[in-house]
């Protein structure tokens, strides 16, 4: 009886697989990402599985290309409700934008800064048939994501990544002024700056649309054995270690962030890369080449280690979106705001900006922080995994 409700399930989940493959697809991220919001919304706020639900799959099914941190999520929500059709289609559309089987087992939070290996889907895939199916469909979903990457263009970023990380830190000394350290290292910066502004004019933000998601052995996967940073570290760089004062962290890519960090690297060490590229994020967040939480994140970090003047500028008009809120659910990492405690206004002024960028509410992210702490699973995702 178990197997036959299974087969049925996965009959079903082909049928709605087959119905929107079919469909002229969606182009304006805008409208995927207020659909997302909506889902979020209904689920954290109200409890409301089925509206949170309808909205994810209307999501996944009229985009191509989708955010596989969103799939993350509906997948969790999903299990978490044991609906098991919706728990496949989420899954695998997940696994074509580049989650792996393996990671399943590896999501769960811990109420810290680390993730630990627990199978939050447990009650799911102790159940042969659904397990076998997933396993069955994955290297074909696995095959359709990496057709979908350039893969010259994530050549030209590990590059540009592997020149940062190289010399970040050749020049440090002891009692050397930070200053000073920053001013070499920075030189760097500014020609990879010129590289990624013309890939920018050229194509658009080369994020995990293009260029795919975070894995120590992707390019690998690609076809291009040697070029992946943990490999390059692991075969050659590990013998200067101490002269360019480099270490194996540096190099590897952290696989539970579901981003593409060597890009945001890139972008976090020319700190004030928001202020940069903030006329043509618009384009690029409609066009889905990167994520508003991406954006946000930009911002925030700008505000928080960017110059003096910079920060004094946006905190003082308060504009700031407010996506890194630390473990407790509480305070905002940006600007140190207590926002359960804030006035009124500021709510109201970090939400208007939110708005503007298309991301949910700072009371849903503080409904989804909580659930998170105590269901124990990861929520948040992206570079610092705060987003």
């Amino acid at each position: 009886m178990v197997t036959k409700k299974i087969v049925c399930c996965i009959l079903a989940f082909t049928g709605v697989f087959v119905v929107f493959a079919q469909k002229k697809k969606e182009t304006n991220y805008l409208i995927y990402h207020d659909w997302i919001n909506n889902a979020e919304s209904f689920y954290f706020l109200e409890s409301n599985y089925d509206s949170a639900a309808y909205y994810y799959k209307k999501a996944f099914s009229n985009f191509d290309f989708v955010f596989v941190k969103d799939c993350i999520i509906a997948a969790e929500l999903a299990a978490a409700n044991k609906k098991k059709e919706d728990f496949l289609f989420f899954t695998t559309r997940g696994f074509e934008r580049g989650w792996r089987l393996e990671d399943m087992t590896k999501l769960a939070y811990t109420g810290g800064s680390r993730f630990v290996p627990v199978n939050v889907f447990n009650s799911l895939l102790t159940d042969k048939s659904l397990h076998d199916y997933l396993a069955k469909e994955y290297p074909l979903r696995r095959k359709k994501y990496l057709a979908s990457i350039e893969v010259s263009l994530r050549e030209k970023l590990v590059d540009m990544f592997m020149e940062d990380e190289l010399n970040k830190n050749v020049h440090m000394k002891q009692g050397e002024k930070f200053e000073d350290r920053y001013m070499k290292h920075a030189k760097v910066v500014q020609k990879n700056n010129l590289r990624l502004d013309s890939i920018v004019k050229k194509v658009g933000f080369p994020g995990e649309k293009l260029t795919g998601i975070e894995n120590d052995h992707l390019m690998e996967e690609l076809g291009c054995k040697g070029k992946d940073p943990l490999w390059q570290y692991d075969h050659y760089y590990y013998k200067y270690a101490d002269s360019l004062n480099i270490d194996r962290k540096m190099f590897s890519l952290d696989e539970d962030e579901y981003t593409c960090k060597i890009l945001y690297v890139l972008l976090i060490h020319a700190s004030c890369s928001y202020w940069k590229y903030q006329s043509v994020f618009p384009k690029n967040i409609a066009t889905g080449n990167i994520h508003p939480r991406d954006v946000a994140f930009l911002l925030d970090f700008m505000i928080n280690d960017g110059p003096a003047a910079v920060r004094r500028k946006h905190t003082a008009i308060k504009k700031y979106l407010g996506c890194s809120i630390d473990t407790n659910a509480k305070r905002n990492y940006t600007s140190g705001l207590d926002v359960v405690d804030a006035p009124e206004e500021v709510f109201y002024d970090v939400n208007q900006y939110r708005k503007k960028w298309h991301i949910v509410p700072i009371e849903v992210d503080i409904a989804k922080r909580k659930y998170e702490l105590e269901a124990g699973v990861q929520l948040f995702f992206g570079f610092f995994n705060h987003l």
